[in-house]
C-alpha cells in the first residue's frame, strides 16, 4: 500500500505527468515496502518521458515533484524502449 502522501494527490500527480510529457510513473523505494518514514524518507519515481520529451521537462518535473510533496524526490529514468525490445517487469 502506498503511503497517503501519495494516493491523497493522485490527481495533481496525474496531471504533472500529462504536463510535463510522462508515459509511465512509478514508485519505487521505502514507500513500496512500508519503511517509509513520513518525518524524513524522500520519494523515489521511475519515469519514462514520451518520445522527442524537452529535456528541460526532466527538470521541471523533479521541481513540480518535490513543490507537490513538500520533500525531497528521486527520479530514475527508465531508457526509451526500441522496437521489438520490452522493459522487464518491475514488480
Amino acid at each position: 500500500m502506498l503511503p497517503a502522501i501519495i494516493t491523497q494527490r493522485q490527481s495533481q500527480l496525474a496531471e504533472l505527468c500529462r504536463r510535463h510529457h510522462v508515459r509511465r510513473l512509478e514508485v519505487f523505494g521505502s514507500a513500496t515496502t512500508g519503511e517509509w518514514d513520513p518525518e524524513c524518507s524522500d520519494l523515489d519515481f521511475l519515469v519514462k518521458f514520451d518520445p522527442g520529451t524537452r529535456f528541460a521537462d526532466h527538470s521541471e518535473l523533479e521541481q513540480a515533484l518535490r513543490q507537490l510533496f513538500e520533500r525531497d524526490v528521486e527520479e530514475s529514468l527508465l531508457p526509451p524502449v526500441g522496437r521489438g525490445h520490452s522493459h522487464p517487469s518491475l514488480g
